[in-house]
C-alpha cells in the first residue's frame, strides 16, 4: 500500500512537470504571436517601396528623398525642407 507521503510526493512531481511544459508550450507561443523574426525584412521591403516612388513632395516645405533601415529595428525617414535656409 502507498502512504500518504508517496502519494503527496508523486503530486508534486506531475504538478512540476505538468507547470514545466504549461510554461514551455506559453514561452514559445507568446514567442511566435508576438515577435516577428522577420522584422529586418520588412522594414527593408517597406525602405525599398518608398525609395521607389522617392523623391516625393510632402508639403509646400518638405519632400522626402528616401527611407533606410539602421538596424533591425530602426527605420529612418530622409527629408529636405525646401524654404528654409542653412544659417536657419
Amino acid at each position: 500500500m502507498k502512504t500518504e507521503e508517496q502519494t503527496t510526493t508523486k503530486q508534486k512531481v506531475i504538478k512540476g512537470i505538468t507547470f514545466g511544459v504549461s510554461f514551455i508550450v506559453a514561452y514559445f507561443a507568446v514567442q511566435y504571436l508576438f515577435f516577428d523574426a522577420n522584422l529586418e525584412d520588412k522594414l527593408k521591403d517597406a525602405a525599398q517601396e518608398l525609395n521607389e516612388i522617392s523623391p516625393q513632395q510632402i508639403d509646400q516645405d518638405t519632400r522626402l528623398d528616401s527611407a533606410s533601415t539602421v538596424s533591425d529595428k530602426i527605420f529612418k525617414y530622409h527629408y529636405t525642407l525646401l524654404n528654409l535656409e542653412k544659417a536657419k
